[in-house]
């Protein structure tokens, strides 16, 4: 099933780094431990994505960077993965955002987090960069 996950730049760098998705816990190539982000819940230790794009590209998830090109033109840039991910090794959870209202029209808030701790079940498909020009 095609889904997506929202992280900061430096997460997009590690992730490549590695060559694989990884979990809070995982031993990185320097020896440190990948940590669970800040804010986010440190027991959980699992690979979320959605199968919506609009709730991966919240900030919390798609941590907004700042980006100025040549010309000196400054934007914040958002990245997500898009991935495929195997049926049968995910689970389903409603939003952790404490949503007041429907974030997709598509798809329901209690059907819009998916979870997993299978890494060998997901597989990036492509990268979706956001850039809005800074005012």
């Amino acid at each position: 099933n095609v889904a997506f996950h929202g992280l900061s730049i430096p997460s997009l760098r590690t992730s490549f780094t590695h060559g694989q998705m990884l979990l809070p816990g995982d031993k990185l190539l320097d020896n440190s431990r990948l940590g669970v982000r800040k804010g986010h819940i440190p027991a959980r230790k699992f690979f979320y994505s959605s199968p919506t794009v609009k709730y991966c590209k919240l900030h919390m998830y798609a941590t907004p960077s700042t980006w100025t090109s040549k010309d000196g033109i400054k934007y914040t840039v958002q990245v997500a993965l898009q991935v495929r991910q195997k049926p049968g090794t995910y689970s389903k959870q409603r939003e952790s955002v404490f949503a007041l209202r429907e974030l997709c029209k598509h798809i329901c808030n209690t059907q819009i987090e998916w979870y997993t701790d299978n890494r060998a079940a997901v597989v990036v498909t492509g990268i979706l960069v956001n850039m809005a020009r800074q005012a």
